[in-house]
């Protein structure tokens, strides 16, 4: 009678897998998984980028491996109350794909035909729970190259700007000219 062991010993690593899946992903977000095929499922795993997971998890091994990562006893109540209804297919994106994670799954649901069965829940980005609509706005979020790219774009253009100043005030605009008539001022008093 090895059965409930067997059972405990594979719940143990589930919580244990999961736990690091949560650990790594920067968003965890959860679509409706009842009835759902397993070549429709692969095909998701298939559209994520690799460093991307899709799994099934039972409502009450995601509580335990939430608990296992590190979520407050207030995050795991609300992550309960909110997320953990039915069966959950969890998405595990890491910071560096949230973007390409997100459109892969649209993407899926689109080819798939799902739009009404497997719209997104809700999730977590950053142990704040999120509803369906903030899940998918995170998609239009600036990825970190993006935000460099922008800063020094406009680090350029301020340093282009500043040159052409200086140039312009080299030349005698019409800033250097009322720098002089100051100055003219200022030693006629003295």
């Amino acid at each position: 009678t090895l059965f409930p062991y067997t059972t405990l010993f594979r719940s143990a690593k589930t919580v244990e897998s999961v736990a690091a899946e949560i650990g790594g992903a920067m968003l965890a977000f959860t679509v409706d998984g009842a009835g759902m095929e397993i070549k429709v499922l692969d095909d998701l795993r298939d559209k994520l980028p690799e460093t991307s997971k899709a799994r099934v998890v039972k409502n009450t091994l995601m509580k335990r491996a939430g608990e296992a990562s590190g979520w407050d006893a207030a995050l795991v109540e609300r992550v309960d109350a909110d997320l953990l209804t039915r069966s959950n297919l969890w998405i595990f994106a890491p910071e560096s794909d949230l973007k390409a994670s997100l459109t892969a799954y649209e993407g899926w649901v689109k080819d798939n035909g799902l739009k009404e069965t497997q719209g997104i829940k809700g999730g977590l980005f950053e142990g704040e729970v999120l509803d369906a609509k903030k899940v998918a706005a995170i998609k239009d979020l600036p990825t970190l190259p993006e935000l460099m790219t922008r800063l020094a774009v406009g680090i350029n253009m301020a340093g282009a700007q500043g040159i052409a100043k200086s140039i312009n005030l080299a030349k005698g605009g019409p800033r250097r000219s009322e720098e002089r008539r100051v100055g003219k001022e200022c030693r006629s008093r003295w």
